[in-house]
């Protein structure tokens, strides 16, 4: 408790003389894991989760905790190692089941999915195997998933677990009427699944259907940055006047220069240090399965919270920025009971960050930030190639607008950014935005975070 309130010191004396009394026991040294963890001391947070490791017969919580502070630590092996080490212990837990299928397919792992087949191998496991079905869906191997959940039904039956990876599925293949059909009789109360019912219908071509529907859930869950997203959507095709207000570029776009971090002499040689610091971040060999980069990397956890001294000065520099940018004056424009306005009033914290890693031809799939608030691109490095004077405007840019949702006509992009070193690009989580491919052998370097409201 002392732990999670950010009482670091009285947490250490507690838990000291706790070790000193029971020196063998397992959950002293877990949560002394849980405090180098947050005081970002992760060699030393291992060593205790190790050591809990080896004390304890819960494998499966231990082994997740410290695969997780090895990934943090940059080292993508050892998490490998302790992930399959776990699963030889728990094989049907499903947290160490998706984190290692995860880890694996970052790797490059073509087998990534095994440790799924060995535990099911074991006898019939509802959770594990709709776990399954979910994975294969995420990592869009869509004719995998629609095996694996046949086999799901044939041992469960048509039990709500099976209903809500099948309309998944469904919407994957783009079968938006049989959604509709197993939607049908569905409370409206089921809030998950009402959320696709809304996204069948816009695909359907029943925007009108589909605003009504997200307008009711938006009502219930006013934070929520997809059901803005879904939203935006059904009013560019059926409200324009709304969907201006909702998506107003000209207000709550944001292209500024970050500030330049004390104790460097420029801009150019803080991106300089920076680029060199994220290179040892990126541990993994692809793209995460379930986030929108294709043709890179993107490194574990949250960067911001790593001590390097270079992460330190990066994460002052974006308080600097938008300190500056998300001031008053963003309030100015925009009317109160607007999603933006929650900040008002508010300071600024981090819920997460990452860096990016793409070369040639990589990109971003369209997308939105689900826990944000405000959203971000701050440009490292640009291949040469993109600095160039002659270089077609749109490529490698960032581009706004596009959903990420299937409609019955596409919709195209509305904003572009076009990336500069320093350059940071702040936008309302709920903006759809992607990236277009670029041509270079180099890589374009990216730190994103999402804000939110500090209490």
């Amino acid at each position: 408790m002392l732990t999670e309130l950010g009482q670091f010191d009285e947490a250490d004396v507690e838990l000291q003389h706790a070790r000193t009394l029971a020196p063998d026991n397992y959950a002293v040294a877990f949560r002394l894991g849980k405090l180098r963890e947050k005081q970002q001391q992760f060699d030393a947070a291992i060593s205790s989760y190790r050591e809990a490791e080896a004390q304890s017969e819960h494998a499966a919580p231990v082994c997740e905790a410290l695969a997780l502070a090895e990934l943090a630590n940059s080292d993508a092996e050892a998490a490998l190692d302790t992930f399959a080490r776990g699963l030889q212990r728990t094989p049907t837990d499903t947290n160490l089941l998706r984190h290692a299928a995860d880890l694996r397919y970052e790797m490059g792992d073509p087998d990534a999915f095994s440790h799924y087949d060995a535990a099911l191998s074991d006898g019939p496991s509802q959770a594990v195997h709709a776990d399954y079905v979910s994975r294969l869906l995420t990592a869009r191997r869509t004719e995998d998933a629609e095996r694996q959940l046949q086999r799901f039904e044939a041992e469960f039956g048509r039990i709500p677990a099976w209903l809500s990876l099948a309309v998944q599925l469904h919407y994957a293949r783009g079968d938006y009427e049989e959604m509709l059909d197993l939607l049908a009789r569905v409370p409206a109360d089921n809030h998950g699944l009402m959320i696709w019912k809304a996204q069948a219908l816009l695909a359907c071509g029943d925007a009108a259907a589909a605003q009504a529907l997200t307008i009711d859930l938006v009502k219930k869950n006013p934070r929520d940055q997809f059901l803005l997203a879904l939203l935006s959507t059904c009013y560019r095709l059926n409200d324009p006047e709304a969907y201006a207000d909702l998506v107003d570029y000209d207000n709550l776009l944001i292209c500024a220069e970050l500030s330049t971090p004390a104790g460097f002499g420029s801009l150019a040689s803080f991106n300089a240090a920076l680029r060199e610091t994220l290179q040892e971040f990126h541990v993994t060999q692809t793209n995460p399965m379930s986030q929108s980069v294709v043709g890179g990397t993107q490194t574990p956890g949250n960067i911001l919270e790593r001590p390097h001294p270079v992460i330190v000065a990066l994460k002052q520099a974006y308080l600097d920025t938008l300190s500056r940018e998300l001031g008053p004056a963003l309030y100015k424009n925009i009317r109160d009971d607007h999603p933006v306005s929650v900040g008002k009033g508010h300071g600024i914290k981090f819920d997460t960050a990452w860096s990016i890693w793409v070369t040639e031809g990589g990109y971003h799939r369209t997308h939105v930030h689900t826990k944000g608030w405000y959203s971000s691109a701050y440009y490292v490095s640009l291949p040469a190639e993109l600095k160039r004077t002659d270089v077609p405007e749109q490529e490698g840019a960032l581009a706004l607008g596009r959903p990420g949702l299937d409609t019955p006509e596409p919709l195209e992009a509305e904003r572009v950014v076009t990336p500069a070193e320093g350059l940071l690009a702040l936008f309302p989580s709920y903006f759809w935005h992607g990236t277009l491919p670029f041509h270079s052998a180099d890589a374009r370097v990216t730190v994103a975070f999402d804000a939110v409201p500090a209490p």
